[in-house]
């Protein structure tokens, strides 16, 4: 087996839901022909499978191949003798909200001209107090800690699970 497709699998098994072969690339460090050359190969094997589904991306849905292990046998196999390799992280604007979590800010400025140095109470208030655990755990980790503290000062997260959650991640990064 090829580097490249070590490097994809590697990939894969840090996203067990599956990715875009154009993040698939990202995070094993190659290039996307390179990428879409490897999951050929590996989806001869029968170890990777591509399914067609729909995505949320910023404020639309878009149609999207999405390739997955198929977790068979030989897959298995496969991975067990697999060195794990670390995967590269994939670069996300460190000021922007992510295009997955745009939805959730539906009033007021659009979600792509919002940034964490300027909006951040609006960031945080908006995620943390959202039902989606994702969009929750990213704003808890990516926020900082003076906008987490004025984020519980708010009437809304006195008290309940947001309030633990902001107070439990406000004690941890004191004791960091």
């Amino acid at each position: 087996m090829s580097d490249g497709a070590k490097s994809v699998l590697n990939a894969l098994r840090a996203r067990p839901f599956g990715a875009t072969a154009a993040k698939l690339g990202q995070l094993a460090g190659i290039s996307y022909s390179q990428t879409l050359r490897c999951l050929a190969v590996l989806e001869q094997r029968g170890w990777v499978e591509k399914a067609k589904t729909t995505i949320q991306h910023g404020y639309e849905l878009r149609p999207t191949t999405i390739w997955s292990l198929t977790w068979s046998d030989n897959c298995m196999a496969a991975l067990a003798f697999l060195r794990d390799l670390p995967t590269r992280q994939s670069p996300e604007p460190d000021d922007r909200v992510p295009q997955r979590f745009w939805r959730y800010f539906w009033s007021g400025a659009s979600a792509d001209s919002l940034t964490v140095s300027q909006h951040g109470l609006h960031i945080a208030e908006t995620l943390i107090g959202s039902r989606d655990p994702c969009a929750r755990a990213w704003a808890l980790s990516a926020l900082p800690t003076r906008v987490l503290q004025d984020c519980r000062a708010l009437r809304g997260f006195a008290s309940g699970i947001r309030a633990d959650l902001l107070d439990g991640e406000i004690a941890r990064r004191a004791t960091a």
